[in-house]
């Protein structure tokens, strides 16, 4: 990090818990309390309409869009300096005074600041708390709603940095509402940075102590920071360090282009997926409980936090009906459903957006105005189908991967096998916690399979099964994660169609009475006492199409043309 007293100002924000729209660095100025009314002052995300100015924080994906151009390159130190320091988020300014404060002055505090290369009059405000007799002050930098330019000075760690609109080296600045001027400097290049980058959000996710989510990732790692400690070992080629060996993968099998695939995805599925669920989690408890301390938090608490959670989810290049933008959450998902078949409003088409985001931003949607109306047991029970639903897209992955592996054998000179086996151990470290919290043995089936390697030893069908025996216990449905689908057949790979979900999760004795009670009473029964037994929920279900469906709807496409 450039500076150590980056990690006292975090702190000193309290990252992880929703105090208003300051939280982060001031990642939302604060706004009127009519400002809450006008949506279309806010930029949508996809369908989603934000009700407080989270640009900034959806700016983050643009850190990963560069620190993705410089893994490709091969540039790994360039793209560990992203991850740690960042560029585009929390752009604050380290100034040294002449002279002194001469009185306690708290964070948020309004600052006027020459800036840009016209000295023109540019605004900010306190980043951090400062005392009596400080010579050295974080002034963040104001932002804008509009995502393509929210802030004018990106400096950070970007290798092309944007200083158009930063604050000149060395001017006076005034606090108008304390009518307190003084001269500063600072270095432009080297004294400009964020307060919030890929690393803080993997530390700051320590703070959900309470999160059930968490919990989980915790016991699984045996450790509270495993977040960072994956992505830093990938980062360097080496074994993560982790007191359960249950969690250790060797990265050091892994050449670049393994690694690359490890870094990018974990910080995507793992560490944005976590700081999702963690802002849903700190909307709701601030939704029950009102704590926060804002004009904006009091108006409707929790809405900041809820909308920072949808920001996280898609990022700030997601654009509606466009599913080729965005490196964030949101574009990982659309990525599986043309492989598992899952697209689409209904759920079992072979193009659009994913059926998961369609559902997951109806859940955003609900929510929203669920905390808004503070309605704060709606609230909890949306967030409670999003965390069910974010975990579709990593089982499916990993499903996608295991098979893929599978099929290419081993290292030549055709396939990538190490770029895949990359994307696999990526995958299984995101699914495995969840589904140890259901079934340690097949959690361990799954890591042993997919752990780096030289050379492929996966049995998908074991890989398949110890998933698909643990769906009932996360709370996922077949139709959800659909099948292997192969658009050149119009037909699901072999051994790789989607699961039923009446008897998937069964045990073997279920199985057992399952049969004798349809020798003995016949079909309908049986239907209905598995369904009882497995607690599946009552209402329509979609239903993935089978093979069969496939080339019926084949031959009656041809018949029509």
């Amino acid at each position: 990090m450039k500076f150590s007293v980056v990690v006292a100002s975090i702190a000193a924000f309290g990252v992880s818990h929703c105090h208003g729209v300051e939280d982060t660095a001031d990642l939302a100025a604060s706004l009127p309390e009519s400002s809450l009314h006008r949506n279309l002052l806010f930029q949508k995300l996809w369908n989603y309409s934000p009700r407080t100015k989270i640009t900034d924080i959806a700016a983050i994906d643009l850190d990963l869009k560069v620190m993705k151009e410089a893994l490709e390159d091969n540039f790994f130190d360039l793209a560990e300096e992203l991850y740690k320091d960042g560029g585009h988020v929390g752009s604050t300014a380290v100034l040294t005074l002449d002279l002194a404060l001469d009185q306690d002055i708290p964070a948020g505090t309004d600052v006027l600041i020459p800036s840009g290369q016209n000295d023109d009059t540019g605004w900010g405000s306190l980043a951090a708390d400062a005392q009596q007799g400080d010579r050295i002050i974080l002034v963040s930098y104001g932002t804008t709603v509009n995502p393509s330019d929210h802030v004018g000075c990106q400096v950070g760690a970007l290798p092309d940095p944007k200083t158009h609109g930063c604050f000149v080296e060395s001017g006076t600045m005034n606090f108008p509402d304390l009518g307190k001027s003084y001269t500063y400097e600072y270095e432009m290049l080297t004294e400009n940075i964020n307060l919030l980058s890929f690393l803080t959000l993997a530390l700051d996710a320590k703070n959900l102590q309470d999160s059930g989510t968490f919990f989980k990732y915790k016991t699984y790692f045996g450790s509270d920071e495993y977040l960072d400690e994956i992505t830093t070992a990938a980062f360097n080629g080496r074994a993560t360090q982790f007191s359960e060996p249950r969690g250790v993968m060797d990265f050091s099998l892994f050449g670049n282009e393994g690694n690359r695939e490890v870094i990018d995805l974990t910080i995507v599925l793992m560490t944005v997926w976590m700081t999702v669920i963690g802002h849903l989690e700190n909307a709701v408890d601030t939704c029950f409980v009102g704590n926060c301390d804002t004009e904006v938090c009091l108006e409707r608490p929790g809405v900041y936090e809820w909308d920072s959670a949808v920001a996280y989810y898609a990022g700030s290049q997601l654009e509606f009906g466009n599913a080729d933008k965005g490196d964030m959450f949101f574009a990982q998902v659309d990525k599986r459903c043309p492989d598992m078949r899952t697209c689409g409003e209904t759920g079992n088409l072979k193009s659009g957006n994913a059926f998961i985001n369609h559902d997951i931003f109806h859940w955003f949607n609900r929510g929203q105005r669920d905390i808004v109306e503070r309605y704060c047991k709606g609230a909890q029970a949306a967030k409670d189908r999003i965390v069910e639903l974010m975990a579709v897209p990593l089982i499916q992955s990993v499903i996608r991967y295991a098979h893929i592996v599978e099929g290419e054998g081993g290292p030549s000179e055709v396939n990538q096998f190490e770029k895949h086996t990359g994307e696999a151990a990526a995958f299984a470290l995101a699914v495995a916690p969840l589904v140890h919290h259901c079934s340690p043995e097949d959690a361990e089936i799954i890591m042993e399979n997919l752990k780096p390697k030289t050379e492929t030893n996966v049995d998908f069908a074991a890989v398949k099964g110890a998933l698909e025996r643990n769906y009932h216990c996360m709370k996922v449905k077949c139709h959800h994660v659909g099948g292997i689908y192969d658009a050149f057949s119009n037909s699901y790979r072999d051994g790789a169609a989607p699961c039923n979900d009446l008897t998937t999760g069964l045990t073997d004795q279920q199985r057992k009475w399952a049969l004798a009670l349809g020798i003995s009473f016949g079909g309908i029964f049986v239907i209905a006492i598995i369904v009882c037994v497995v607690g599946r929920s009552e209402g329509a279900m979609i239903q993935p199409k089978t093979n069969n469906d496939l080339q019926l709807e084949a031959t009656a496409d041809a018949e029509l043309s």
